[in-house]
């Protein structure tokens, strides 16, 4: 971007009106708002200069402290919960979780939370307890939770939807991400890299019903997983940017900066390159000629109240 240009200061975010499916609305929601304040500056750099319009915060890792800071400083930035059940510790006591935790009381990696998933060694109760416990924290702090999703799309599995689902309808949360493309599903997902990906999305598939029926929403399209997931480089982010279709979209991104807390709970991947990628005037381009406007979440609910 040229020097002391921000995007931000630009445009105005679109409150997102009746006619929601004759236009394209994005959501640029950028992950992993807590997990290291590296990240954390990043991910505001990435507000202030580029197009990020949403963000949402881990409650239960380092940088969850220097978050809040980063939120009163940046009143406009729209902020939701990213549940985190396979990164770090428990919000709520140890003894009160036996399912989720290791010997050490830490959260189970990614493939055995989905192993203990599969096999139905994951409790409901527990899951249900420590979302709620994260998302009491982070309302503690004043915080307006606007939308609720999860770190490694999680809410793939029926047990943490379910759970997500009903935490979003107590607390009037109107939206949640369910980590399916249902416009697009690109031939190359079909390759061995990206098999997991297409997993994710067959079993998120399997949520949308329930979903649908609980009255919480979630966007038409996600973009950012199966079309660019960890490759959303400056060369890359306009065309992914060019599928959004009609109606509300949301873009999944990670921009930060690295550390020593984020190297020690995430092997993630070029967080910098996203950072200039969403500050870039080639994605500004982009957005113009497809003639795509920006919004958040707490503007889209506009729309359905």
């Amino acid at each position: 971007m040229e020097p002391g240009a921000s995007l931000y200061k630009e445009r105005i975010l679109a409150t997102v009106g009746e006619n929601v499916k004759d236009k394209k609305y994005l959501v640029v929601s950028a992950d992993d708002f807590g997990i290291s304040e590296k990240v954390n500056r990043g991910i505001i750099h990435a507000f202030n200069e580029g197009i990020v319009t949403s963000t949402a915060v881990m409650a239960n890792m380092p940088g969850f402290k220097d978050a809040m800071k980063l939120i009163q400083a940046n009143e406009a930035l729209d902020i939701g919960l990213h549940v985190t059940l396979t990164c770090g510790k428990p919000v709520s006591p140890t003894g009160w979780v036996r399912t989720l935790i290791n010997e050490s009381g830490g959260f189970f990696p990614l493939g055995e939370f989905a192993m203990r998933c599969l096999t139905r060694g994951i409790s409901y109760d527990e899951v249900y307890l420590e979302m709620e416990s994260q998302l009491k924290k982070a309302l503690a702090h004043g915080v307006t939770i606007t939308h609720i999703d999860c770190h490694h799309h999680l809410q793939a599995f029926l047990v943490v939807h379910s759970a997500m689902c009903d935490l979003a309808v107590k607390y009037k949360v109107r939206f949640m991400r369910v980590p399916i493309s249902r416009r697009y599903l690109p031939d190359y997902m079909f390759t061995t890299g990206n098999l997991k990906r297409f997993a994710i999305m067959t079993l998120a598939a399997h949520c949308l019903m329930r979903k649908q029926m609980s009255g919480v929403s979630c966007p038409e399209n996600i973009l950012g997983i199966t079309e660019g997931c960890r490759d959303i480089s400056a060369n890359v982010l306009p065309g992914i940017i060019s599928l959004c279709g009609a109606g509300l979209n949301e873009l999944v991104c990670h921009p930060g900066y690295a550390d020593v807390d984020l190297k020690r709970y995430d092997s993630y991947y070029d967080r910098i390159a996203e950072v200039d990628a969403l500050t870039s005037n080639a994605v500004r381009q982009a957005l113009a000629e497809n003639n795509i406007i920006l919004t958040n979440f707490a503007n889209a609910v506009a729309q359905l109240l």
